[in-house]
């Protein structure tokens, strides 16, 4: 069960190749023919060879902030978070990231965090982007992020109030929908008898 909700599998059978690190290389959910199985295959076997090759040669890189937001992104997207993690803040911590690569790396480490159950590590970073980011879009994800760190952490009625807040202070946000569909999903907590 935790692997499939690890790697988002929905059907049975399902097929996963994964690194020995963790990382998503190639997932089929129910039956493909096989020439298309082997085609997809083959595809994503060839996609994972540069971003391994790309690991390999990252000590050539490693100065330069946009690279490893790109790889620690990749690998984020791979279902890998502990791998991606210290890519992406490296990446938010040079002094070489401009402001948007800094958003970048610091929104998907505070994902990479969430996904690892790293709450406390999540929240700072999530902290971190409302104090130091200047895009509005940012720091509105970053705002639902932290009530979505909230339910994980089992304090709802905390969410419930922030949710509440920011569609009162963000009437035409783009996330409005997300923010009202994270306020439907929380469980309601059962009344104390008296």
């Amino acid at each position: 069960a935790s692997l499939a909700e690890r790697y988002g599998v929905t059907d049975s059978p399902a097929v996963l190749i994964v690194s020995p690190g963790g990382a998503l290389i190639f997932r089929v959910n129910g039956f493909d023919s096989p020439n298309e199985f082997y085609r997809h295959v083959h595809e994503s076997m060839d996609e994972w060879d540069k971003i391994h090759v790309k690991m390999i040669h990252e000590p050539e890189f490693r100065d330069d902030p946009k690279e490893e937001l790109a790889l620690g992104a990749e690998l984020l997207r791979r279902v890998d978070p502990e791998e991606a993690a210290p890519r992406l803040a490296r990446a938010a911590r040079s002094r070489d990231a401009d402001a948007a690569t800094r958003d970048g790396a610091l929104t998907s480490l505070a994902t990479a965090q969430y996904r690892m159950k790293r709450f406390t590590d999540s929240r700072a970073t999530l902290d971190e982007i409302l104090r130091t980011s200047r895009d509005p879009a940012i720091r509105e994800q970053a705002e639902l992020s932290l009530c979505a760190v909230d339910i994980a952490e089992g304090r709802r009625e905390q969410a419930r109030r922030t949710i509440t807040a920011f569609l009162r202070e963000h009437p035409a946000s783009k996330l409005s929908a997300n923010a009202r569909q994270m306020l439907t999903s929380i469980p309601v907590e059962p009344a104390e008898p008296r």
